[in-house]
């Protein structure tokens, strides 16, 4: 990206590759034609067997070793592992591939970590890498681009014309039937398809044209890398179709369609995500797919129809619903009503639709506060949100019970001003617009900084531009992939998708840790950013002592209250990713791994030397935790408890390793640093040398083997320490 326009520039690196292979040796392997490319599944199902093969995936990680791949620690440029999906992290799905010297430079990840993710195509050897499924002595490696034919002037053909068509780049119209986790799915008056990426900015009923390159995804024909040509706006979500399990065929691929009287045989449960094995009335059995795990759907029961997408893996028939809603227990209830687009952030002139699976059944709605069952109206077209809107809602049939009440909640935003940080960040610790594809938000950068490789900025809405809500950030962390063309102070909109993430942390952290609210702007993601102005005044940061923290970390309900005003957990996502300016401290524990803990100077701390005690009820909530930039130099600060930092120090909100961490820089720290008053005491026992002393000592890591100057100037203190604190021990020598 540069810094007024997005640019690419091809390498001279193919050119050289490209020439030398005129001067290279014919190889003995078995040529592979252009179109003999086979799935990583497929290339795991050879098992290493030594043939040449030319394998189609993602990019999802780097091999650490046989049982570890890593999503963000990239160590060198040597390897990448590939899967079938972008995302995977179950290493039994993935190919560990070997990236010989010629490749590095374009396609290591410790090199280009925003090639995570990214569709290639490796030809290569199908032999053991790492003691697993490998794909090595690589002949050939290229990116996929998605519609290599961009330049080619397509005309819209219909979606059953796609299908028939199976490869190349197709041109289609169709309405939007479903937005799954990993597919959007479209459908017109002769076929359906599915559609990638599922980020793409369409609503459920919009009439969409859309450009992409067919490809077979294990069954599952698609289009990829698609790229929305024209909106034609909302025309409604088509009726479902009414199918027996036995017609869950290829033919009606994609299509939305209701099952009736399925019953629930058995289930997997895959953790975040689960397969149901079912039956229809006339006992065909087929899959239900819940791809997030929620539906919660009970083994033995039978359920009176089930509605969703018609989809298939590797051959095996399933439905997949888009919602609980799609699931219908019993049908002599009104089933309740659901809206498109269902809550969030929307701007002005949004059109909501209502809609429930219960044919010829009336809605009766409000937005004005009242019960829709007293003073409510039939719901007859699209309501237009012109203002910030709850409405509530109710199904109603003559011969059927009412259905249960539903209510949906909108913030609307102006159009022209478009959608501020704070609609994104919303009130509470996940962002309403998670999954949103967000265009052009505006702020100030106000901080840089990278994670292994993996490069982040900070940006903040302009002071004139906040909401006045104590509750809502004001700012948001942008993930970059690679390192941004941007500068602390720079004046930015950044085009992206809004995401939870978890940017630092130990394995396992998305079960232990809280997510940071970001905008994912790689530009190989659909992102974009453009500076706008420069040398813009940063907004003010906020003041912070340990006194303004809320003393009790969270509340006996969770995260199902949101009172930044009590608890400290909601103190700091209020202010997520914004300045801050801690007010002058004290450490109240040594500086480790870069990181300082503080108090202000008002708080009372425990200990003789300034520390804070444990105490039942956990950690104290008022400390404030720093993460020091550059994180490797700061590892080398020497701070013990009771030093102090004399003036305010100024940094973000941000968080990891469990914690909520103000990050700021080293030098700025270091300029206000005063070593405290601490000294070690030394012992109060009286040497008796009819005795034995017994005590514990912590010499944090040390090893004497590792003779390099750190561990020599530890051994030293150490040493010094027990000869000259602790009762002048008979033979004490220090070298």
């Amino acid at each position: 990206m540069s810094r007024k326009k997005i640019s690419r520039v091809s390498s001279i690196l193919l050119i050289f590759v490209m020439v030398f292979s005129l001067f290279a040796p014919v190889s003995n392997a078995v040529v592979i034609g252009e179109d003999d490319s086979i799935s990583v599944a497929d290339a795991i199902a050879k098992d290493n067997n030594g043939s040449a093969a030319k394998v189609k995936g993602h990019i999802v990680g780097y091999v650490i070793s046989q049982g570890n791949v890593s999503r963000t620690d990239f160590k060198e440029d040597h390897n990448f592992a590939m899967a079938d999906d972008p995302g995977e992290t179950d290493i039994s799905k993935m190919v560990f591939v070997q990236v010989s010297k010629n490749y590095r430079d374009e396609f290591g990840l410790k090199t280009n970590p925003n090639n995570l993710d990214k569709a290639v195509i490796v030809t290569g050897d199908l032999e053991a890498y790492h003691n697993h499924n490998g794909l090595k002595n690589p002949k050939d490696m290229k990116f996929i681009t998605g519609n290599e034919d961009d330049d080619e002037d397509l005309e819209v053909i219909t979606i059953e014309e796609a299908r028939y068509q199976q490869t190349g780049s197709a041109k289609v119209t169709g309405i939007v039937t479903a937005k799954l986790k990993n597919t959007i799915h479209i459908q017109d008056e002769t076929a359906a398809i599915a559609v990638r990426p599922p980020s793409l900015d369409v609503q459920l009923g919009d009439e969409i044209t859309i450009q992409g390159s067919l490809l077979d995804y294990r069954s599952l024909l698609q289009l990829d890398a698609a790229v929305v040509e024209e909106n034609h706006g909302l025309k409604g979500v088509p009726h479902p179709l009414t199918l027996t399990g036995s017609e869950l065929t290829m033919e009606n691929q994609s299509k939305l369609a209701t099952v009736e009287q399925v019953t629930i045989v058995d289930v997997y449960d895959g953790g975040d995500w689960a397969n149901y094995t079912v039956t229809d009335e006339e006992g065909t059995e087929f899959l239900v797919r819940d791809e997030n795990n929620t539906l919660s759907l009970i083994v033995g029961a039978t359920y009176d129809s089930v509605t969703g997408i018609v989809s298939h893996f590797d051959g095996d028939a399933q439905i997949i619903p888009r919602h609980v809603d799609d699931i219908v227990a019993d049908a002599t209830v009104v089933q309740p009503v659901y809206a498109t687009p269902e809550c969030g952030n929307c701007s002005v002139g949004t059109e909501v639709t209502l809609a429930t699976n219960t044919e010829n059944a009336k809605i009766i709605y409000t937005v004005d506060g009242n019960d829709p069952l007293t003073n409510g109206i039939e719901y007859m077209q699209p309501i237009i949100l012109d203002k910030d809107t709850t409405i509530r809602a109710i199904a109603k049939h003559d011969e059927l019970e009412t259905s249960v009440e539903r209510a949906f909640t909108y913030t609307v935003y102006d159009a022209e001003d478009g959608i501020q940080i704070h609609h994104i960040q919303g009130e509470g610790h996940e962002s309403p617009m998670k999954g949103s594809y967000v265009n052009e938000v505006e702020g100030i950068v106000t901080y840089k900084y990278d994670i292994r490789g993996s490069h982040y900025f900070h940006m903040q809405a302009p002071e004139d531009k906040y909401d006045g809500n104590p509750k809502t950030s004001e700012a948001i962390v942008v993930y970059t992939g690679k390192a941004a063309d941007v500068e602390i102070g720079d004046f930015i909109n950044v085009t992206g998708t809004v995401d939870e993430y978890y940017i630092d942390g130990y394995d396992g952290k998305e079960k232990t840790d809280l997510p940071i609210t970001q905008i994912n702007a790689r530009d190989d993601r659909g992102g974009k950013i453009e500076v706008l102005d420069e040398d813009v005044a940063l907004p003010a940061p906020i003041k912070i002592t340990s006194s303004d923290i809320p003393s009790e970390i969270i509340g006996e309900e969770g995260f199902d209250v949101f009172e930044p005003e009590n608890y400290a957990i909601d103190f700091w996502e209020s202010i997520e990713a914004m300045r801050v300016e801690i007010a002058p401290s004290k450490a109240v524990a040594p500086q480790e791994h870069g990181d300082l803990v503080v108090v202000t100077e008002e708080f009372k701390t425990d200990t003789i030397n300034g520390g804070l005690l444990l105490t039942e009820n956990g950690p104290n909530a008022q400390s404030i935790q720093f993460k020091l930039q550059p994180n490797d130099k700061a590892r080398d600060f020497a701070v013990k408890t009771g030093d102090r930092f004399t003036e305010p120090i100024t940094g973000v909100v941000n968080y990891g390793f469990s914690n909520y961490k103000v990050y700021a820089d080293l030098n700025e720290v270091q300029a206000v640093f005063e070593e405290g008053e601490t000294e070690p005491r030394p012992t109060t026992i009286v040497k008796d040398d009819s005795k034995l002393t017994i005590a514990s000592y912590n010499v944090e890591n040390f090893s004497a083997k590792q003779v390099i100057e750190k561990h020599r100037r530890k051994g030293t203190k150490y040493c010094k320490s027990f000869c000259s604190r602790y009762g002048e021990p008979r033979y004490c020598w220090c070298s």
